[in-house]
């Protein structure tokens, strides 16, 4: 098992939310829905030499570089939550 230590940086997508006028209407509840937009990614270094940086997936798509790749085939306990990962994804 190898584990990598968390850097303390975390990068994010800026996250917009909207109204679409639309409402789901299930067993007497209404439930606004909402479209979610996706803007800069803010906390991701530059490029450095012999360096990958570890993220999201969602930052790993929409960085599209070959340093920054996401936990794959993850690993989960019994009550859902991620303990690890099989393998790292790039691209």
């Amino acid at each position: 098992m190898l584990t990598i230590p968390p850097s303390g940086t975390v990068a994010r997508l800026e996250t917009y939310r909207f109204k679409t006028g639309m409402n789901v209407i299930s067993e007497g509840v209404i439930l606004a829905v909402w479209r979610t937009e996706y803007g800069l990614i803010t906390g991701l270094p530059e490029p450095q030499p012999d360096t990958l940086y570890i993220v999201s997936a969602l930052v790993r798509i929409r960085a599209r570089r070959d340093d920054v790749i996401s936990l794959g085939d993850l690993i989960r306990d019994d009550q859902g939550r991620i303990t690890g990962a099989a393998c790292l994804e790039v691209g």
